[in-house]
């Protein structure tokens, strides 16, 4: 599929807060709990980095902007290296593909989940070993 021509005016990847334009690159669904993690966000899920064109000049915007996308995606790749994740861009698959990629392999591993859930776990002789408070600090043996 062929990419349209950019015209002058094209402001993609840019937004404009009050007078100022700054660059925004859209974090992936997938990553974005990584990425708030990395940055320490409050609520750990970074859906966007957004940083300054450091001008109010739409053309001029145009101008830096993918400099300035390049050195947002490094600044969004060097936290995620730091915090010990993968890249955004590269060899990255999501934790998911692997286990569930084909029908038979989600199938076989459920199944093997299942058998761990409904296995003894004992946890009941464990919990009649412990002392019972009832009352005021009275202990009692189950």
């Amino acid at each position: 599929m062929r990419q349209k021509p950019q015209k002058e005016d094209d402001t993609r990847g840019s937004k404009r807060i009050g007078q100022t334009w700054y660059v925004r690159l859209l974090i992936p669904q997938d990553r974005q709990a990584d990425v708030g993690q990395a940055f320490q966000t409050p609520s750990d899920i970074k859906e966007e980095h957004v940083r300054t064109l450091r001008t109010r000049d739409s053309r001029e915007a145009i101008k830096r902007r993918d400099v300035e996308l390049l050195a947002a995606t490094h600044a969004v790749n060097a936290k995620l290296i730091a915090a010990g994740f993968l890249p955004i861009h590269g060899d990255y698959e999501p934790r998911h593909a692997f286990a569930w990629a084909e029908p038979e392999v989600a199938v076989a591993e459920a199944l093997e989940f299942r058998k761990e859930i409904e296995a003894p776990s004992g946890h009941r002789e464990r919990a009649a070993q412990c002392p019972l408070r009832l009352g005021f600090g009275s202990l009692h043996n189950v």
